[in-house]
C-alpha cells in the first residue's frame, strides 16, 4: 500500500466528492491528512483532530501543508485520531455491526 509510504496524505479535490474513500485509506495507514473541503471529506476529516481540513484554494492547502510538516507531534496526533475514527466506523467490524443491525430491524 502506498500509504505507508508517506507522512502525509493530501486531498486536493476541487470538485465535490460524496465519500472520499482514499481518506478513510490513508487514516488506515495512520498518516496525517490535509484535505480540501469540498463534498463529504469533511464528514470524515475534522479541522485540527482527524486531519487539516482547508478550502480548496492554493494558498490555502499549502499553509495546511506547512503546519503538518513544521509540527511533528501534531503531525502523529492527526494520524492516531483518524485510524481511531476509521477504526471505530469503518472496519469490518463496524461495518458488520451494522449490516447487522439493519438486518435485525427489517426482520
Amino acid at each position: 500500500m502506498w500509504y505507508k509510504s508517506f507522512d502525509i496524505y493530501v486531498q486536493a479535490s476541487r470538485a465535490p466528492e460524496p465519500f472520499a474513500t482514499t481518506v478513510v485509506e490513508a487514516a488506515f495507514c495512520k498518516r496525517a491528512i490535509v484535505a480540501t473541503d469540498t463534498g463529504g471529506t469533511s464528514e470524515f476529516v475534522e479541522n485540527g483532530k482527524t486531519g487539516i481540513l482547508v478550502k480548496p484554494t492554493v494558498t490555502a492547502l499549502q499553509e495546511g501543508l506547512e503546519r503538518v510538516i513544521e509540527d511533528s507531534v501534531l503531525r502523529q496526533k492527526l494520524g492516531q485520531n483518524a485510524y481511531l475514527k476509521a477504526s471505530q466506523f469503518f472496519s469490518e467490524e463496524a461495518i458488520t455491526r451494522t449490516l447487522e443491525n439493519i438486518y435485525t430491524f427489517y426482520k
